[in-house]
């Protein structure tokens, strides 16, 4: 019996042992992503040849904020983005795209930005200027990014994307648009940007989007020259090429990468979107000549080029006495609604001042009542509001600082530079009542004044116009065919 007892004794622990290790063992609860991602490549729309746009969509998927941020790189750094070749491997990164990459940080507390429950976080990368895909073939783009918490991967859907050997040109096919170039002045003075007046027509009875790129920051630190992204070709008196300036030269060889974005700009069938654009920022045209200015876009529909009439504008050696120039203005004027705070503002309309000149300028952020022409569909002028009414004052386009009551919107901005700010029209004008409203504003040379001289008696300098409609009073959101906004 006692030896009996003593075996028991032994095999017990080994049973105990047994029944542990058997045990299911519970797994970690691991919570759900809070927040998805879509990757979509935005092939119909209008834009400048050899571009591809990615658009990344984060949405919140929780029932709380998530807070991001970045210290001022564009918002698809703050995603992994997988591109790989017809053979699945790696796609290496121009030196611009690695260069953003290596010198983003993610930032937090009071700099990051909250996405509410249900909201969407939208950016475009232009893929051609990140990753190699120069070469003709077909790759596969894929995004990613970890849930900061749990550290879970998030994966978005996969694109392919086609590059093509060469860019088709012309075709039988009707063209979806039209592209009309002016030049407001026939000659310039050398060492002046050239401005140019482009107008994109939807031909077709489908919506089109204009994906023009905005280079303009809210304050005059920044400026990224408007030729790029805009489709523009520059040709001699020879009908060579024109050289790219050094700046030119970052961006073609891909070294650098412009702070911007692409405004997705909606022309409804029929309409017409306008912009303003100049030459000189990354085109060389300092020379004195004759140059032959053109603007080629990619029809959505077919992926062919629709290039617009030539326009010819002369450089002039301002030294050559027998080329005297009449007066010209040495700015122009650009406006369009603020895609960015839309959602935050009725009518927030970016007013843009550019320095086309080759001396700095003392621009005014400042735009008064008289110099807005804010008509209705009838043609008819927008009355202004009660608080428009009462202010004599011109209206300070937000985006500075005050300077002081002498000066309180002035700023010295160096050629090729632009002032910008936003200015609430609804804060003015009553745009309340439904219908189409065109929005242009009318400046006069003030920079060239002499003392004594009245404002009447100068040039005007006339902005692009843009076209809004405000729906009926089911919504209060305002529709835009401006051409303006998204990197």
């Amino acid at each position: 019996m006692r030896s009996l007892k003593k075996s028991a004794v032994r095999f017990l622990p080994f049973l105990i042992a047994v029944f542990t290790y058997a045990q299911p063992v519970t797994p970690t609860k691991v919570p759900p992503p809070r927040f998805s991602l879509t990757a979509t490549l935005l092939q119909n729309v209008v834009k400048a040849p050899c571009e591809v746009l990615l658009e990344i969509a984060m949405k919140n998927i929780s029932g709380k904020d998530i807070h991001y941020g970045a210290d001022g790189s564009p918002g698809w750094t703050m995603f992994e983005i997988d591109v790989r070749d017809a053979a699945g491997n790696p796609v290496a990164e121009t030196p611009a795209g690695g260069k953003l990459r290596r010198g983003f940080r993610v930032v937090s507390g009071n700099l990051s930005v909250a996405l509410k429950p249900g909201a969407t976080l939208k950016t475009q990368v232009m893929l051609n200027r990140v990753f190699d895909i120069s070469r003709p073939g077909q790759y596969t783009v894929a995004i990613r990014k970890l849930d900061s918490p749990g550290g879970m991967p998030v994966k978005s859907n996969t694109v392919t994307v086609t590059v093509p050997g060469v860019a088709a040109q012309g075709g039988q096919a009707a063209p979806a648009f039209l592209i009309a170039l002016t030049a407001p002045f026939k000659s310039i003075k050398a060492g002046w940007q050239i401005p140019i007046e482009i107008a994109v027509q939807n031909l077709s009875s489908q919506p089109l989007t204009w994906a023009s790129w905005d280079g303009r920051n809210q304050d005059a630190s920044v400026h990224t020259p408007d030729e790029f992204g805009s489709g523009v070709e520059v040709r001699d008196s020879r009908g060579k090429s024109v050289p790219s300036t050094e700046e030119g030269l970052d961006f073609l060889n891909r070294t650098q990468i412009p702070r911007g974005s692409f405004a997705l700009v909606p022309i409804r069938p029929g309409e017409v979107a306008e912009q303003v654009r100049v030459i000189g920022g990354l085109l060389n045209i300092s020379k004195p000549g004759k140059y032959t200015i053109q603007m080629a876009l990619t029809d959505p529909g077919n992926d062919r080029l629709v290039k617009s009439n030539p326009i010819a504008v002369t450089v002039i050696d301002p030294h050559d006495k027998w080329n005297a120039l009449p007066l010209q203005p040495p700015f122009i004027v650009t406006i369009r609604l603020d895609q960015d705070r839309a959602s935050e503002e009725k009518f927030p309309l970016l007013v843009c001042q550019t320095n086309i000149s080759d001396r700095a300028l003392a621009l005014d952020n400042g735009t008064f009542n008289d110099e807005f022409r804010i008509l209705d569909s009838r043609g008819l002028p927008v009355s202004l509001t009660e608080e428009g009414r009462k202010n004599e004052a011109p209206w300070a386009v937000r985006g500075h600082e005050d300077r002081g009551a002498d000066a309180s919107h002035t700023w010295n901005i160096r050629p090729g530079q632009s002032l910008c700010g936003i200015q609430s029209l609804d804060v003015g004008w009553d745009l309340t009542k439904p219908g189409q409203y065109s929005i242009q504003i009318v400046r006069p040379d003030y920079p060239d004044k002499i003392p004594g001289q009245e404002m009447k008696d100068l040039p005007l300098v006339r902005s692009n116009t843009i076209t809004v409609a405000v729906p009926p009073k089911t919504s209060s959101r305002m529709r835009s065919t401006d051409p303006g906004h998204g990197q």
